[in-house]
C-alpha cells in the first residue's frame, strides 16, 4: 500500500478503486465488469467507452496485489490474507465504498439504453448482457450495497429515486435480477421472472429502509401494489426478513398484512418458510393475520417452519394457541411429518411437547413420521418418536414398515427399532419382500448381520421368486452372498444354483434418483420403465426387469404407461 500511495495521483486513485471493487463486491468480478464499473460517471446517461481503463493498467497500479485468471478473466487478490487485511482496514483505506458502489450501480441501471425495458426473448436479453457487461452485477447487487449504506446523501437519494420512478428501467433491472439460465438448453428463462413489480417492490425486496421511507413519504406510492404473482412489497420484505421495512409498511395502515399471493401464501407464510422470527413476530402482533392460514397446497406457516427446521418460528407459532399443530397439507403431511423427514430434532421435540400431536399420522403414501425418519436415517428423531410410543408396525400403502425402510437406507435406526423388542423383523410388504431381502439387495452388510440374528426369512422369496441370496447375486454383492451362504449351511438349507441369477443388475441403488417401487433399485435414465398415474399419488414406477416378471402396481386394473426420456406411450397391460 505504501508503493501504491507513492504513485502519481491518477494511478493511486485507479489502484484504490480497483481494490475497493475486488474487496467489496458481492461476488468475484471479471475484468470487463470492473472496466465498465470504473468507466461510470455519476449523472451520465450512457457509458463513455473512452473512460474504460486498460486491464494492464488496472493490474500494474495495484503493485502486485492483484492478478487476472487467464481462463475465467476474473480479477482477484493474489492471496487470501490480503483480503483479510483489507476487510479489517476497509474504513481506513476505502471509506464510503458502499456509497460509491451503490451510486455506480444505480447510475448504470439508469442509462438510456435500458429505457426499452423488459426484453421479450432470451436472445434479446443475452444480447443486453453482452453489450452491457456490468448490467447483471448492478441489477443483482445494487440493493445489497445500498442496504449497507448508513446514511444516504442527497445526491444518492435523488439518483436512486429517479431510477425507481422509471418503470421501464425498473422492469429491465428486475429481469436482470431474477433471470438465471440454469443449464445450457434452458429456454424462455428470461421470461420466467416476476412481472409488474414496482420500485417499492424492488426496494422492499432488498430491504433498503431509507429508500422505502422516501418512496412512502411521497404519498404517491401504492404501498399494497401486487405484482403478477400477487405479491406485495410487504410479501417481498417478509420473505427476505427485512424487519425495519416490514415495520414501515405496517405503520402506513395501507397494507393488508394477511394478503395471499397467487399460491395462497401470506407474508407470515414467507417469513415462516425462511425462518425470520422477528418479522413473524411483527406480523402476529398486528392481530390481523391468520396464524394458521393454508396456501393452495394446504400448507400453513407452522408446516413451513417445521419443514425447514426453524425452531424459533415454530415456538412462536405454537405459543399463539391459534394453530392446528396436526394440520395436513395436500399430501396429508403434518408439521411433524416434515420435521421428521428432514431430521429436525429440536422441532420434533417442540411439537411432541405440546401433547397435542398425532405421532402416527399417515401421509397420502401411508407413511408415518417414524417411517420417514427411519427411512432417511435420522436416528435422534427416531429415538424421540420411539419414546413417544410411536407405532412400530404401521404399514404404508405398499405394506412397508419403519424397519423395512430403515433396512433399505442402512442406518442405526434398524438397531433402535429392534431394541424395542416390539417389531416384526420378518414383516412382508405388498410384494412379499422382507427387511432382510431389502438389506441384501442394497448391500448393507452391517444391517444384514443384525437382522440375521433375529430373522427367520433367510430363504423367503418375494412374489417373483427372489430370495435374499438371489438379490445378493443379482446386485453383485459377493460379500453379502458369502454371508448368506454361510447361514444357509448353518441352517441346512439346500442351494439350488439353477434358480440363482448369473448376471448382475445394470442399475445400482441410488436413493436420490428415480427408483422402482417394487424392488426399490434405481432406474437408469437410459432404461425403459412403467408408470402408474394413480398409485402413490401418481408417483409409482416399475423397472423393466420387475415388469418382465409380471410385477404390477397396487391395482391390477390400472393401466401402466411405458416411459423413456421425454417419451410416453401407452402399454396394454391386459393379461399381465
Amino acid at each position: 500500500m505504501e508503493r501504491i500511495e507513492s504513485q502519481a495521483a491518477d494511478s493511486k486513485e485507479l489502484a484504490k478503486q480497483v481494490l475497493s471493487w475486488i474487496i467489496c463486491a458481492k461476488r468475484p468480478l471479471t475484468t470487463s465488469e470492473i472496466q465498465h464499473a470504473l468507466a461510470v460517471e455519476v449523472g451520465d446517461s450512457e457509458l463513455d467507452k473512452e473512460n474504460l481503463p486498460q486491464v494492464e493498467d488496472m493490474v500494474s497500479v495495484c503493485a502486485g496485489l492483484v492478478t487476472v485468471d487467464d481462463e475465467s478473466r476474473i480479477i482477484r487478490l493474489v492471496h487470501y490474507t490480503t483480503q483479510e487485511y483489507f476487510e479489517r482496514t476497509q474504513s481506513h483505506w476505502f471509506p464510503n465504498t458502499e456509497t460509491r458502489i451503490t451510486e455506480t450501480c444505480v447510475t448504470y441501471l439508469s442509462f438510456d439504453v435500458f429505457e426499452s425495458g423488459f426484453c421479450q426473448t432470451d436472445d434479446e436479453f443475452e444480447e443486453r448482457l453482452r453489450s452491457n457487461q456490468f448490467f447483471e452485477y448492478a441489477s443483482r447487487n445494487w440493493g445489497h450495497h445500498a442496504y449497507k449504506v448508513s446514511t444516504l446523501g442527497q445526491a444518492l437519494r435523488q439518483t436512486v429515486i429517479d431510477f425507481l420512478r422509471s418503470k421501464a428501467k425498473v422492469d429491465a433491472s428486475i429481469q436482470g435480477l431474477f433471470a438465471i439460465k440454469n443449464y445450457l438448453s434452458h429456454s424462455n428463462y428470461s421470461q420466467n421472472v416476476p412481472r409488474w413489480m414496482t420500485g417499492l417492490h424492488l426496494t422492499a425486496y432488498f430491504g433498503v429502509e431509507a429508500v422505502v421511507k422516501l418512496l412512502l413519504d411521497t404519498g404517491k406510492i401504492d404501498a399494497d401494489a401486487k405484482d403478477k404473482d400477487g405479491q406485495t412489497p410487504l410479501s417481498k420484505a417478509a420473505l427476505n426478513g427485512h424487519e425495519a421495512v416490514v415495520q414501515l409498511l405496517l405503520e402506513t395502515g395501507k397494507v393488508d398484512a394477511d394478503l395471499k399471493d397467487k399460491d395462497g401464501r401470506t407474508p407470515l407464510s414467507w417469513a415462516a418458510l425462511n425462518g425470520h422470527e422477528a418479522v413473524a413476530q411483527l406480523l402476529l402482533e398486528t392481530g390481523k393475520v391468520d396464524a394458521d392460514a393454508k396456501d393452495n397446497y394446504g400448507r400453513t406457516p407452522l408446516l413451513y417452519a417445521a419443514e425447514k427446521g426453524h425452531e424459533a418460528v415454530v415456538r412462536l407459532l405454537l405459543e399463539t394457541g391459534k394453530i392446528d399443530a396436526n394440520a395436513k397439507d395436500s399430501y396429508s403431511q403434518t408439521p411433524l411429518s416434515w420435521a421428521a423427514l428432514n431430521g429436525h430434532e429440536a422441532v420434533v421435540q417442540l411439537l411432541l411437547e405440546t401433547g397435542k400431536i398425532d405421532a402416527d399420522a399417515k401421509d397420502s403414501y401411508g407413511r408415518t413420521p417414524l417411517s420417514r425418519a427411519a427411512g432417511i436415517g435420522h436416528e435422534a428423531v427416531v429415538q424421540l418418536l420411539l419414546e413417544q410410543g410411536a407405532e412400530l408396525e404401521s404399514k404404508d400403502a405398499i405394506g412397508r414398515t419403519p424397519l423395512w425402510w430403515a433396512a433399505r437406507h442402512g442406518n442405526r435406526s434398524v438397531e433402535l427399532l429392534l431394541a424395542t423388542d416390539r417389531v416384526n423383523v420378518d414383516s412382508k410388504d405388498y410384494y412379499n419382500s422382507t427387511p432382510l431381502s431389502i438389506a441384501a439387495r442394497i448391500g448393507h452388510r452391517d444391517v444384514l448381520e443384525v437382522l440375521l440374528t433375529r430373522s427367520h426369512s433367510l430363504n423367503v422369496k418375494d412374489n417373483f421368486g427372489r430370495a435374499p441370496l438371489w438379490w445378493a447375486r443379482r446386485a453383485g454383492h459377493s460379500y453379502i452372498a458369502d454371508l448368506l451362504l454361510e447361514k444357509y449351511k448353518e441352517n441346512g438349507i439346500t442351494i439350488q444354483e439353477d434358480n440363482l441369477p448369473t448376471s448382475m443388475i445394470s442399475a445400482p441403488y441410488d436413493e436420490y434418483s428415480r427408483y422402482c417401487d417394487v424392488c426399490v433399485l434405481s432406474i437408469s435414465n437410459k432404461e425403459t420403465y412403467y408408470h402408474c398415474n394413480v398409485c402413490s399419488n401418481g408417483d409409482f414406477d416399475i423397472c423393466k426387469e420387475c415388469f418382465a416378471m409380471k410385477a404390477h402396481c397396487l391395482d391390477q386394473s390400472h393401466t401402466l404407461i411405458k416411459e423413456m426420456i421425454q417419451e410416453r406411450a401407452l402399454v396394454d397391460t391386459q393379461g399381465i
